[in-house]
Parts: structure tokens; sequence; C-alpha cells
């Protein structure tokens, strides 16, 4: 998640920065709802329910960094970008899916 989320921050122009946040956003919108659908074991709906959750605080803080850019803000969207801990968060998700199934 970290290595898809990274990248945003060498892009140059405001236009270019809203389109790949949008992208960014929708495609972790849909994984979220994806991961929602997953009919899972009993003993990892939790988990499931984690993962999902990381997923949709990335969508929310990708939406937070795009209206900074949006206002005119490319360097404060940036620098939100690149302390954000969503990502992070997702991946330890994963890791806990993982070893908890």
């Amino acid at each position: 998640m970290a290595q898809q989320v990274a990248p945003l921050a060498s892009v140059q122009t405001k236009a270019e920065m809203v389109d790949r946040l949008n992208k960014a956003q929708d495609e972790a919108h849909a994984l979220s709802n994806a991961i929602e659908d997953v009919e899972v074991a009993p003993e990892l709906n939790n988990a499931r329910a984690e993962l999902a959750l990381a997923m949709r605080t990335v969508t929310l803080d990708l939406g937070r960094v795009r209206g900074l850019v949006e206002n005119g803000d490319l360097a404060s969207g940036k620098g939100l970008l690149a302390n954000l801990k969503s990502p992070q968060a997702v991946e330890d998700a994963i890791a806990a899916v993982q070893s908890a199934g």
C-alpha cells in the first residue's frame, strides 16, 4: 500500500495530482467494498473488518489530500501524503489477516 501511495508525491502539477488522487481513491474505495463483501469464517470477521476499515481510512485520507491540492496547496498536499499513517495500517491489517487465517 505504501508503495502505491508514495509515488503520488512526485507528481508536479495540480491537475495530474488531482487526477491520480481520484483514481487512487476510487481504487481504495472499491477495495474496501470488496473486502467487506468477502465471505470469511467467523473467526476472521474481526480481521476482515479491520482491513476494510483501514482501506476506508486510506480513502478518506486521499480525499483530504485531494482537498488541499484542489484548493491550490500542492505543497501541503504532498506533505500530508508523505505523513499518512493509513497505508501502514492497511499493511498491518493484511498481516493480521494472514496470521489469523
